[in-house]
């Protein structure tokens, strides 16, 4: 009860978009401390606009091992040769406190360029107390030259208010490169308002056409993730761990389903 009440006091006292307790959209995301260019799947797009991969997936994970915090994800791309569309949902509930962010997204590429723009419906509801909903707009570009991707993305670039306060603007750098058919890395950083920036590092190794291992780093603060992905076909089933400085492990587990064209 004491970890839940913790967890509790740090959203509300650090409202939305919080860096460090960022609440991932994905068992990848989980695994990657964040990172969305060593896997294609639709919940990339909850992060960088530019993004969109043809599927759909569905996660649920328990924040700190805590059966008190479940949070729900499922997330809906697809893209055409030059256009490509998001619909993604994200939802927290717990008996004190809820919060849903639902985005929709839409892109387009010119050859090896992508731009795309997001807007999101932020609501949150402490029991008996009050609520707010937010409508912060993500703006985002990506590239990719051989075996070499880089995306930029801002988010709430237009800094909506949340109970009458600015919510912070986060912005996103992240590049991966291939090594080879089997091992990806990739290396980014995320800067809030008013903070330090964080930095992460992570890769992607397949080690069976069926079996793929993931592992990151993240510093300030420090934390560590690591998971599986198992692939049947068009179906993929990933399963992420995460540290954190000071609370339990994170659990988390996506099913995704690739829409091939």
């Amino acid at each position: 009860m004491r970890k839940l009440l913790l967890f509790l006091l740090l959203i509300l006292g650090c409202r939305l978009f919080p860096v460090g307790i960022l609440l991932q959209p994905s068992a990848y995301h989980h695994a990657l401390s964040g990172l969305s260019l060593l896997n294609s799947h639709p919940a990339n797009s909850f992060f960088h606009p530019s993004l969109a991969q043809s599927g759909i997936e569905s996660s649920v994970s328990r924040i700190l091992n805590l059966e008190q915090l479940p949070l729900y994800n499922t997330h809906f791309a697809f893209r055409t040769p030059k256009y490509g569309f998001f619909l993604g949902s994200s939802y927290l509930n717990n008996n004190l406190y809820t919060e849903s962010d639902t985005g929709f997204g839409i892109n387009y590429t010119y050859k090896f360029i992508s731009v795309g723009a997001s807007i999101h419906l932020i609501h949150t509801n402490i029991k008996n107390f009050d609520s707010h909903s937010a409508y912060p707009i993500c703006m985002g570009i990506a590239w990719q030259q051989t075996n070499i991707t880089t995306a930029f993305s801002l988010r709430n670039a237009f800094q909506a208010k949340f109970a009458e306060e600015l919510l912070p603007m986060i912005f996103l750098w992240e590049t991966a490169g291939k090594l080879s058919d089997k091992t990806t890395i990739s290396f980014g950083l995320e800067k809030e308002n008013d903070f330090d920036f964080s930095f992460k590092m992570g890769s992607s190794y397949k080690l069976l056409p069926t079996f793929s291992l993931l592992c990151s780093y993240q510093y300030n603060p420090h934390r560590i993730g690591v998971g599986v992905v198992f692939s049947i076909r068009n179906l993929n089933i990933c399963y992420g761990v995460r540290t954190h400085p000071h609370l339990n492990l994170s659990h988390y587990i996506t099913l995704h389903y690739e829409i091939l064209h």
